[in-house]
């Protein structure tokens, strides 16, 4: 198996499902199911897999249970034995728990098992503070590389502030954070703590965020082929919003309560048979308050009370005893309602019903076929059926993989985008949905002597109606382009070269146009190419260097609303490690070597040269 940097690895973006348990007729962890999982997994193209990470699998730690070891060694074997066949970059990761002592031990059996990083969980840390369970994140680094996992309370989760993920990104062997709160205000406390991590100048007025949260779950088994459960989940939240730093306004909030209740039932009445239905209802109630001044324009005060409704019933079913199929079909039903007296007097309601299926079809060893139809039915837009179809052939053994997938897709507008209000933005109620179809096709060639992998595919995406945004305009909103063009070439090389050095290097080509208009869309980039080298120099030191360039963008001028050339950028990165005793490693970085000074998003610079420093110590 091949595996660069994980972190590497990592951004350049994978799917990496978290490996179910498998389970036999008496509820016994089943060895000849679980490899066969890691077999698919591995086939289907995954750039890696999770062990033992799910909530649900806390419970194999357990000594009634004595899972751990076993399902991490069967899963690490398995994968190791399947890349053997196909020479690509491929992670494993394990899941540790518990307190610091637990973790550790975890870790160690992990990385015994030639892991290559650990998704943390801290659902044990009922009360430590988070001081106390940054010091434990910082120790299992010291084994591990280390995944944070923010987890919804519903299963046993806390809530940490933004300050705690800020001070968590700046530990030096943390990779990366998998966020599931299932809590937008909680999200965004991650992305704006890895954003600023290593900042200190980027506080602002106007910036803070406060919440509250009660989650109440219940799960019963009612027979081996069947389980039922219910939650309830409520939120309250407040949120300043000072706007791009043209704007720091210095006193617009948002609140925001919202509770949803959901019932479940899982179902397996047969072999091969396997079903979900869930009902869910949810009440929303949000408060957009503007006070004057409003910089920059001065407008006057304003409130905005918006109230949604929402209400789901889905169900779906599986289905594997045909040979060579997987078949899964269902349905869903939604009601939504929508009041809101900052855009006239809205009052809307919005149901739909969709139905949908899908067989995934090997008709030889070599050949992967998937076709699925969707249709939906909006009281408000009409119906529209939308398809996807999938194929891929390795003609002459692992060594070639041809693949293309065609598919058709049709959105309706959010209540946002048709209603929404803020002092800066207001939705368009005469918007019509958006459809698309595209295609794409591609190769995979895995180099000889497991050398890497290079790749090339193409694709083209047509819509109709798209929707953008309109900033020449105050407020913004949101229009349909009549007709929009993506279209391009991505490349990637995965190579040791001259049995030295490793490499990752990737390049997208992209003509994203406005056919009507014969306009750029917005905030997409014709050229982004990005590349990272490495090597281990000897006397236990590695050294690499990375670097990211974007060209071809066009954006919105965060004063005027105008619509500009944004600016190229090339952003590069050195680092470096030393592995003095098996004990102590010295690390260091320099981040934007250049110093490049440039804004991702007109109005929000980005953080000038920065030069980080670590030492790792195990004991």
């Amino acid at each position: 198996m091949f595996l660069m940097n994980p972190r590497t690895h990592l951004l350049a973006g994978g799917v990496i499902p978290a490996l179910p348990l498998a389970l036999d007729a008496n509820r016994k962890f089943s060895e000849t199911h679980e490899r066969a999982l890691v077999r698919y997994y591995v086939s289907a193209g995954c750039s890696g897999l999770a062990a033992a990470v799910h909530s649900t699998q806390f419970e194999i730690r357990e000594p009634r249970h004595s899972l751990l070891e076993p399902v991490l060694e069967l899963a690490s074997r398995t994968i190791d034995e399947e890349m053997e066949k196909s020479f690509r970059p491929f992670v494993k990761i394990a899941g540790v728990c518990g307190l610091t002592g637990q973790a550790l031990a975890e870790a160690e059996l992990a990385k015994s098992f030639g892991y290559h990083a650990a998704l943390v969980s801290v659902a044990a840390w009922k009360s430590g503070s988070e001081d106390d369970i940054i010091e434990h994140y910082r120790a299992v680094s010291g084994v591990l590389p280390v995944i944070g996992f923010y987890l919804q309370t519903a299963v046993g989760g806390r809530v940490f502030s933004q300050k705690f993920w800020r001070r968590f990104a700046e530990i030096e062997n943390v990779i990366a954070v998998k966020i599931a709160p299932f809590n937008r205000f909680q999200t965004l406390d991650v992305v704006r703590a890895v954003a600023e991590s290593g900042r200190t100048e980027n506080d602002r007025p106007n910036n803070t965020f406060t919440h509250n949260n009660a989650v109440v779950r219940l799960d019963r088994t009612i027979s081996p082929a069947l389980s039922v459960g219910g939650t309830v989940r409520w939120y309250h939240g407040e949120i300043g919003e000072p706007g791009d730093r043209y704007t720091n306004d210095p006193n617009n909030t948002n609140r925001e309560d919202n509770t949803l209740v959901t019932v479940f039932a899982e179902f397996a009445p047969a072999e091969h048979w396997s079903g979900r239905v869930t009902v869910g209802d949810q009440e929303r109630r949000f408060t957009a308050e503007s006070p004057a001044p409003n910089p920059p324009y001065f407008s006057p005060s304003d409130t905005n009370h918006v109230k949604n409704h929402r209400a789901v019933l889905d169900a779906q079913t599986s289905f594997d005893g045909i040979a060579s199929n997987r078949i899964t079909a269902g349905v869903t039903a939604e009601q939504t309602h929508t009041e809101n007296d900052g855009f006239g007097a809205i009052d809307q309601k919005q149901s739909l019903f969709a139905v949908f299926a899908q067989d995934e079809f090997t008709p030889l060893s070599n050949l992967f076929l998937t076709g699925g139809l969707r249709r939906d039915d909006f009281d408000t837009f009409g119906s529209a059926t939308t398809g996807r179809a999938t194929v891929a052939w390795l003609p002459s053994g692992p060594e070639v993989k041809l693949r293309a997938s065609y598919g058709t897709s049709f959105r309706t507008p959010s209540f946002l985008d048709l209603y929404g209000k803020d002092t800066y933005y207001v939705g368009n109620p005469n918007l019509r949905p958006e459809r698309s179809h595209g295609w794409d096709a591609g190769v995979d060639w895995y180099l000889p002597e497991k050398r890497g992998v290079l790749s090339a595919t193409w694709f083209n995406t047509d819509f109709t109606d798209l929707i953008v945004y309109n900033f020449a305009v105050f407020p913004s909103t949101v229009v349909n382009a009549d007709r929009a063009r993506t279209r391009g070439l991505e490349l990637s090389a995965t190579t040791t070269l001259g049995g030295a050095f490793e490499a990752k290097i990737a390049y997208t080509y992209l003509e994203a146009e406005d056919l009507a208009t014969n306009t750029r869309l917005l905030r997409r980039p014709r050229h982004a190419f990005n590349a990272d080298v490495w090597r281990a120099i000897g006397h236990d030191v590695t050294v690499g260097a990375g670097v990211a360039f974007v060209a071809g963008r066009q954006d919105v001028d965060a004063l005027t609303f105008a619509t500009i050339d944004a600016e190229d950028y090339t952003v590069a990165r050195v680092y470096a490690a030393w592995a003095v005793t098996p004990s102590l490693t010295l690390k260091a970085r320099v981040e934007n070597l250049l110093n490049e000074k440039y804004e991702a998003v007109n109005g929000y610079p980005a953080l000038g040269r920065g030069a980080f420093f670590g030492v790792e110590w195990k004991f």
